[in-house]
This record gives structure tokens, sequence and C-alpha cells, in this order.
């Protein structure tokens, strides 16, 4: 009986050990295949919101891990926003070169928007790579959280908005003070 058991638990030991060893070999395996599955290396970068119009500037940044003879990029994105495309797809790339393209997002209502960004490599073979981001807007159509670039240009706007209506202000007071005198003169009938 005791041989039976000694047996039985070195068949388990023995059966555990294998199993392991292919357990660690198809996660090393899983892991290389990941690694080299992606045929772009994308960076994405959200821009300062204008605080003229409320646009929204995405730079889409991109090293191709093979040459490319045609290359597109794709924004994917539901009704409330607009992406506006600043560059011309389907345009050849070149291993290690660093890409990079330019977006604008116009808001037309809020909430909370994902952006999917597809980089697509056409050729023998077809590859595509994605990222995605995540914008909210709030009721006035502004990035939330707020960028601090942002507060500092809407703060420049509301300066410069001021000041032209001061110098409008004092042009015109000028400009009555020095022609109110030669409208009188012209409004006041000749005396004969």
């Amino acid at each position: 009986m005791k041989k039976f058991f000694l047996i039985i638990s070195l068949l388990t030991v023995f059966t555990i050990t294998n199993s392991s060893e292919l357990l660690f070999a198809q996660e090393s395996e899983d892991t290389v295949e990941t690694q080299t599955s992606r045929n772009f290396d994308i960076d994405v970068e959200i821009g300062t919101q204008s605080v003229w119009n409320k646009t929204v500037p995405i730079i889409v940044k991109f090293t191709p891990k093979m040459d490319n003879r045609s290359t597109e990029v794709n924004f994917d994105y539901l009704p409330g926003i607009e992406v506006r495309e600043n560059y011309k797809n389907f345009f050849p790339t070149k291993k290690g070169e660093t890409v990079s393209v330019e977006a604008i997002v116009v808001p037309n209502s809020q909430g909370v928007y994902l952006i999917g960004i597809d980089v697509i490599s056409w050729g023998d073979y077809n590859y595509i790579n994605s990222e995605r981001i995540r914008l909210e807007f709030d009721g006035n159509l502004e990035l939330v959280p707020v960028q601090p670039e942002y507060t500092i240009a809407k703060n420049m706007q509301i300066g410069a908005i001021l000041v032209a209506t001061a110098g409008l202000m004092a042009g015109t007071f000028f400009l009555l003070k020095k022609l109110a005198p030669k409208f009188q003169k012209w409004i006041k009938p000749d005396v004969y």
C-alpha cells in the first residue's frame, strides 16, 4: 500500500512539473506574439482647445515597424462631434521613421466621446493598429478637465476684448469731440 501511494505521489509531482513547464512555455510564446503583432508604435496627443471656436487639435504620431506602400489614418467617432482631417490619406511610410498627422475635433454637443484612431497599412498584407482617446465636453463645449493653457488663453481673450472695446470707445469719443463742431456748423442754417 505504501508503494502505491509513493507511485501516485511521484506521478502527481511529475505531472504537475511537466504541465507547469508547458504552461510557462505557452505564456512566454503569447508574450512574444503580442510584442511582434504591433506594426505601428502610436502616440496620441491632445492639443490645447481654441478659445475662439472650441476646436481641439489631435496629433497622432506613429512609427511603422516595416516599410509600407500605402498608409491610412482613420478616426471613428459618434455623432455629437466632427473630426476634420488635416492630412492626405494613403501615403508611403518607411520603417523606423516617425510620421505625424493632425486632425481637428469640433464639438457640437456636450457629452463624453470615445474616438478610435486606426493606423492601417495597405499592401501585400494589410495590418491595423488602433488607439482610443476619451474627450468630455461640458455645456459650454469646453474640455473637462479644463486645460491650464486653455484657462490662460481664455483670460488673454477676455483681456484682448476689453482692450479692443476700450480702444473703440476712446476712438469714438475723440472722433466725436473732433467732429462735433463741424457737425454743429453744418447743421446750423446760414444767416443772411
